[in-house]
C-alpha cells in the first residue's frame, strides 16, 4: 500500500464500505488476481529470468575462467520467488473482510499512533518494525527480526545488511500506516503485526534516528523484544506461533492493549514502584 492508497483511504472514511456481498466480490477478485499474477510468474516470467541468468553466468565463465561470484546474476531470480511466495502465503491467509474489521483497521490507522506516544514513559527507547501477517509466522519461526538482504540477498524495504527498519515513538505512523499490512488486498488479508523492541546499547539507540536497528535474536536476547502487537483477529495464532517459537506468547497483544500497558508501566516508574532501567537491556546513563 503507498501512501496515496492510505490518504484516500482515509479521505474516504467508513462510507467507503459496503455489505457482506460487496466483501465476498472484494474477496473473490482478489483472489482471482492474486492466482493470476501467481500463475504469470510461475509459468512464464520466472523460467525467462532464470533462462537470462543461466546465460549470463556462461557468459562470464568464458570471458574470465572461473565461477561468477554467488549470486552476482540472480538477483532479479530471487526477487520473482520472493514475490511468487508472497502472493502464495497472501493466497493462504486471504479471507473475506467485514464492514467492523474495516473500521477496526481505519481505527488503528487513525489513533493507534497517538495513543502510543502519550503512553510511552519518557526515555524508553522503543523500536517498531512492521511486517505482514505471514512474515510475523515467518519471523518468529526464525527467532528473530533480521534484514531481507540477509534472508534473501536483495533489499524489501529500508533495511541493508545485518539491520532491520524500525521506528520511534514519534514516527510510529509511518510503521502502521505503511508497513503493518493493515490494508493488504484491500482488508481480504488480515493485518499484519509489529514487532516492539529495545535496542542492545546506547549508541544503538542513537541509530534508530536514522531508522535502523541491528538484527535481533529473540532466543539469545529475549529481553529486546518488548512486545507483538496484532489484531484482535491474530492473537491466537500469533500467540501459537510465539509459545512453538519459545519467544513468551504472553509478550502478544492486541493493538490498542499495547498503549494501555504501556501506559501503566508509565505511571509505575513515575510512581517510583519501577525504574526505567528495569525494562532497558544496556546501562543507561
Amino acid at each position: 500500500m503507498n501512501s496515496h492508497d492510505t490518504q484516500s483511504v482515509h479521505e474516504q472514511g467508513y462510507e467507503h464500505f459496503r455489505d457482506a456481498q460487496y466483501f465476498r466480490d472484494k474477496y473473490e477478485a482478489r483472489k482471482n488476481n492474486l492466482t493470476q499474477r501467481a500463475e504469470r510468474i510461475r509459468s512464464e516470467i520466472l523460467p525467462a529470468k532464470r533462462e537470462q541468468a543461466a546465460a549470463r553466468a556462461s557468459q562470464y565463465r568464458t570471458k574470465y575462467g572461473h565461477e561468477p561470484a554467488r549470486g552476482q546474476f540472480e538477483g532479479t531470480v530471487v526477487s520473482y520467488e520472493h514475490a511468487l511466495d508472497t502472493i502464495e502465503q497472501q493466497l493462504e491467509f486471504l479471507r473475506p473482510s467485514s464492514e467492523e474489521d474495516m473500521q477496526y483497521r481505519l481505527h488503528v490507522m487513525n489513533d493507534l499512533p497517538a495513543a502510543i506516544q502519550d503512553a510511552t514513559p519518557d526515555g524508553l527507547p522503543l523500536r517498531f518494525h512492521g511486517t505482514h501477517i505471514y512474515h510475523a509466522r515467518s519471523i518468529l519461526q526464525s527467532q528473530g527480526a533480521s534484514s531481507s538482504v540477509d534472508r534473501l540477498g536483495i533489499a524489501t524495504s529500508y533495511d541493508t545488511a545485518d539491520q532491520v527498519s524500525v521506528t520511534a515513538p514519534d514516527t510510529f505512523e509511518t510503521t502502521i500506516n505503511g508497513y503493518s499490512g493493515l490494508l493488504e488486498e484491500e482488508g481480504c488479508v488480515p493485518a499484519g503485526c509489529v514487532f516492539v523492541m529495545l535496542p542492545s546499547s546506547q549508541e544503538e539507540a542513537k541509530a534508530g534516528d536514522s531508522m535502523l536497528m541491528n538484527n535481533v535474536n529473540f532466543k539469545e536476547q529475549p529481553e529486546r523484544l518488548f512486545a507483538i502487537m496484532t489484531s484482535d483477529e491474530n492473537v491466537p495464532n500469533v500467540r501459537e506461533w510465539a509459545a512453538a517459537a519459545g519467544v513468551g506468547e504472553q509478550k502478544v497483544v492486541e493493538f490498542f492493549e499495547f498503549p494501555s500497558r504501556l501506559d501503566a508501566v508509565r505511571r509505575d516508574i513515575e510512581a517510583g514502584h519501577v525504574t526505567l532501567q528495569q525494562y532497558v537491556p544496556y546501562q543507561l546513563s
